[in-house]
């Protein structure tokens, strides 16, 4: 037996991911292992009978390995949730590995991950991420503050990564830590330049415009069609609510009654006014699979029930979302 078809290399986890072996014996159950390359464990197993080749998806083994989350500190990390390493084993036949990644197309080796605008606007404590697939290289970051207080810069590095998803996170309580050692306020800045290099050479950057922090704003971050994490500050609206289900059934009587009740909290939140493409990218939280609400250090996973412009021309885009966890669950008292 062996394996005439592969999968692209980096392609979706989503899928499909179409593997094909052939050169069976029809009369033998053939057993098929979908094996986590990371700890050698098997993903799951289908058996098959009664032809000569086989073709096999492996998508949902491969997004079940799958947990995309932010990256968690400041400055350089890897990401190993957002991808998956499969192989697939047949007898003492074993394909060759390929990863694949969260996104919604196949992704390319040190290209940020994000389809935002090149520059984007970012407060005191807030961080933001630039997402990439790495490849074995050794990289660093650059920081480099302009503003009425001239310039400031600082580095992060070296990071060596291996094959995989990672991320820059771009921490401004971190810099402004690093700022204030240097006897440097962030008040004195209004750009921030990020480069991205390998062995020297720039391969990625972004370009940031700093504004004072809004206490009424809400930070959404959300996993994009690129596989990486984007991030925006909304203004909250004040319109808040409880979205609440309720179980009901007949009693003996033939009465209506409630055998439960689910609440989540709700909230009305609502961009600045944008341009078309960046008012398109915004609309990516509502089709992501996975949202959060970031309150300082704090990390909530929600869910955009609705996306909508307002105005023409440039335009705000409002979003409802909800906690993705229920508040409170009560059974009925019959």
């Amino acid at each position: 037996m062996y394996f005439n078809l592969l999968p692209e290399q980096y392609g979706p986890v989503c899928g499909p991911l179409e593997y094909a072996v052939a050169g069976c014996d029809p009369a033998q159950s053939v057993v098929v292992e979908i094996v986590d390359a990371n700890t050698g464990l098997a993903a799951g197993a289908k058996r098959l009978r009664g032809e000569t080749s086989y073709r096999i998806d492996a998508a949902g083994y491969a997004t079940s390995l799958c947990n995309p989350l932010p990256a968690g500190a400041a400055g350089f990390s890897t990401c190993p949730g957002r991808s998956a390493r499969i192989k697939l084993k047949v007898g003492e036949t074993v394909s060759e590995e390929r990863m694949f990644t969260c996104a919604a197309c196949a992704a390319m080796p040190f290209k940020d991950l994000s389809c935002g605008p090149a520059e984007r606007v970012l407060a005191a404590g807030e961080w933001d991420e630039i997402g990439f697939l790495a490849q074995p290289s050794t990289l660093s970051a650059h920081f480099r503050f302009s503003g009425p207080g001239g310039e400031w810069s600082c580095a992060d590095g070296p990071f060596t990564p291996d094959e995989g998803c990672a991320a820059l996170r771009v921490d401004m309580a971190a810099l402004a830590g690093r700022m204030a050692a240097a006897g440097k306020a962030m008040g004195d800045y209004t750009t921030l330049e990020v480069e991205i290099s390998d062995c020297g050479e720039r391969i990625m950057s972004r370009s940031y415009r700093l504004y004072e922090h809004n206490p009424d704003g809400v930070r959404l971050v959300w996993l994009n069609g690129g596989g990486g994490m984007d991030a925006y500050t909304f203004c909250g609206t004040g319109k808040k609510g409880v979205d609440v289900k309720k179980n009901t059934a007949a009693d003996a009587a033939g009465m209506t009654a409630v055998t439960g009740t689910e609440s989540r909290r709700t909230a009305e939140i609502l961009s600045d006014y944008e341009s078309g493409g960046t008012l398109e990218w915004l609309e990516g939280a509502a089709c992501s699979p996975r949202v959060w609400v970031v309150r300082g250090q704090d990390i909530s996973p929600v869910i955009v029930t609705a996306a909508e412009r307002i105005g023409d021309g440039p335009s705000r885009l409002r979003v409802v979302y909800r906690s993705a966890a229920a508040e409170k669950t009560q059974r009925g008292l019959w």
